[in-house]
């Protein structure tokens, strides 16, 4: 008898917590309905092209999008046009990254939820958005993915700003 081993998307929790690198200043978008805060990083609060977060003076280059599992299960199946339209629109940016407030059990899993979507069309649908959009992906509590998102904005902002 054969086990079939469990695929995973996801490393797990994020575990590392940079500095904050000054002059790294968050722009949040104006329509964000549950912004992430982080403790100690500067933001502002500004109308977005695309995605939810990014660095102020990098906004064309970097972008994270937040979800929340029935948000992701929304966009993946009635609001498909729409998601990919933002997707499309988010191909400027040299770095996206869309965080999902779930752990991958359950975004995997949407029997557990109102949608109808069976959990072979979720995982295939979210490879497909990470080959075709070059889209990184993360899932876990909603600390971790703020954390995961500022690893993000923080590691591009040192590489664009060589420290």
């Amino acid at each position: 008898m054969s086990i079939k081993p469990t695929i995973r998307l996801n490393p797990g929790p994020v575990e590392f917590k940079p500095l904050i690198p000054s002059g790294l200043v968050l722009v949040i978008d104006t329509r964000e309905q549950a912004p992430y805060e982080p403790g100690g990083v500067p933001s502002l609060r500004r109308k977005l092209d695309y995605g939810d977060y990014s660095i102020k003076g990098f906004e064309c280059q970097v972008s994270v999008e937040r979800k929340s599992l029935d948000d992701f299960y929304l966009s993946i199946g009635k609001n498909r046009d729409r998601f990919k339209r933002m997707l499309e629109r988010m191909q400027e940016a040299e770095f996206r990254g869309l965080v999902i407030e779930a752990y991958e059990d359950e975004v995997l899993s949407p029997k557990y939820s109102y949608s109808k979507i069976h959990r072979n069309s979720v995982y295939s649908t979210i490879i497909a958005l990470e080959v075709k959009y070059n889209l990184h992906f993360y899932m876990g509590t909603r600390k971790d993915c703020e954390d995961k998102m500022l690893n993000w904005l923080i590691y591009f902002y040192r590489t664009k700003r060589g420290c």
